[in-house]
């Protein structure tokens, strides 16, 4: 069953960007601190300058840099990563380390229902979206792998939806494995690591 899922994130050629919703506070476009509780745990968004507040369409990485869980070569848990509380799935990647994605809902469909006038794989393409619980089970084979998620963005064009001017909730149902075959219309990860699949 794991080689299963490896093939199914695999075929991904970026990792799925966990775009979670609900998290804006009164003032649009502003996002909850992103401050690491750990010395093993790495968040893009951290910058005490700006009182590590992040707003826009932003992706914020995650990373767990932790010798106890880095092996590569054997089965290791997955690290418990939770943001405002709701669970941020984590994946590792060839160099060992784990890696995790997201983004406000809103304003990652806004930034992306843009990018049809300069085509798709350029600008603020997030590629398309997919509700939270046909990609769980496409991706790692359970529909309530992704429930702390608003849904996923997924490097690839012809299903799913794309962005809406105006956000709200992601309900496509992306149901068939070939949706999942990346096509590179993904523009918001740059430099990503392959990923783990052993």
């Amino acid at each position: 069953m794991n080689n299963e899922i490896g093939r199914k994130i695999t075929s991904l050629t970026l990792m799925t960007i966990m775009v979670a919703g609900g998290l804006t506070f009164a003032i649009p476009g502003v996002m909850p601190e992103a401050m690491a509780a750990n010395a093993n745990l790495f968040v893009s968004a951290e910058n005490s300058q700006f009182d590590n507040y992040m707003s826009g369409p932003q992706v914020i990485e995650v990373v767990i840099i932790d010798s106890d869980i880095n092996d590569t070569d054997e089965a290791k848990g997955e690290p418990d990563v939770t943001i405002n509380g709701k669970i941020l799935r984590m994946v590792q990647a060839v160099d060992g380390n784990w890696y995790g994605y997201f983004a406000d809902r809103d304003q990652a469909q806004i930034a992306d229902s843009v990018v049809s006038v300069a085509g798709n794989g350029t600008g603020i393409d997030f590629g398309n979206f997919c509700s939270a619980t046909t990609a769980g089970q496409l991706i790692l084979g359970n529909t309530q792998a992704l429930s702390d998620t608003e849904g996923v963005a997924i490097p690839a064009s012809g299903f799913g939806t794309i962005g809406s001017s105006s956000g709200g909730a992601i309900t496509t149902d992306c149901n068939s494995e070939q949706n999942f075959l990346a096509n590179g219309t993904n523009n918001v990860v740059r430099e990503y690591k392959a990923i783990n699949t052993s």
